[in-house]
């Protein structure tokens, strides 16, 4: 499975690549999205794509950066 993870009003969106009109799950933290992960049986095979969201992370209610930290931080927990 390949994931595609945007950043909506301060939390992530997670997405199968194949269907993006549904989201797969939603987390609001880091470890919601670890947790949301680990549900997902995501391993290091899996190939992630983050929205250009997760890198203006700011203009959905993060600090700069924050996104894409978080997303590192939950797979390196999942």
């Amino acid at each position: 499975m390949n994931l595609f993870i945007s950043c909506k009003s301060g939390g992530f969106q997670v997405y199968n690549m194949s269907s993006v009109k549904q989201p797969l799950g939603q987390a609001d933290s880091t470890k919601e999205l670890a947790q949301l992960f680990k549900f997902l049986g995501v391993t290091a095979s899996t190939e992630i794509y983050c929205s250009s969201s997760v890198d203006d992370c700011e203009e959905y209610g993060f600090q700069p950066g924050a996104a894409r930290q978080m997303v590192e931080r939950a797979l390196s927990i999942a």
